[in-house]
């Protein structure tokens, strides 16, 4: 098959693939999406030993005890939502403010299953900042500037 110029092969080779791609997708679909899901599911796994890791190395630098779990953090997050808002968190994006949290909820009594809850990272950066009750009282007079 004779080609015109260089840039009419290179056309033709870029749309021949996308076709082949194209067949190769509809016939393994099923299995596609199954190795996709299966990805995420171990992408969220090694995020959550990250996070448990982080928060580990807090508590030996802070002095405070830790006895979270991986499975401990895991099942907070299947839940999918915020312990405080109910908010579902979204875990495919950097820096989102809906991205899951550990929150301690008397920071001198460290990380602990009974003290620790999974809330949303803009709620927990607030609360680092100015405590639960102030940015309760910010929040709940906010709103009512804009009832």
């Amino acid at each position: 098959m004779p080609f015109k110029s260089p840039e009419a092969r290179k056309t033709y080779n870029r749309e021949y693939q996308r076709k082949l791609a194209r067949q190769y997708y509809e016939a393994n679909r099923e299995v596609i999406l199954a190795r996709q899901l299966a990805r995420r599911r171990d992408d969220r796994a090694v995020h959550a030993q990250r996070v448990l890791l982080r928060a580990k190395h807090r508590a030996i630098k802070k002095g405070v005890p830790f006895d979270l779990t991986l499975d401990w953090v895991l099942g907070k997050w299947m839940i999918g939502e915020c312990e405080i808002t109910g908010t579902p968190f979204v875990f495919n994006s950097k820096r989102s403010p809906y991205q899951p949290s550990i929150d301690r909820k008397d920071p001198a009594l460290g990380y602990t299953q009974d003290n620790c809850r999974m809330i949303l990272w803009a709620l927990n950066t607030a609360f680092a900042t100015w405590g639960e009750a102030q940015t309760a009282e910010i929040m709940a007079a906010w709103l009512k500037t804009r009832a």
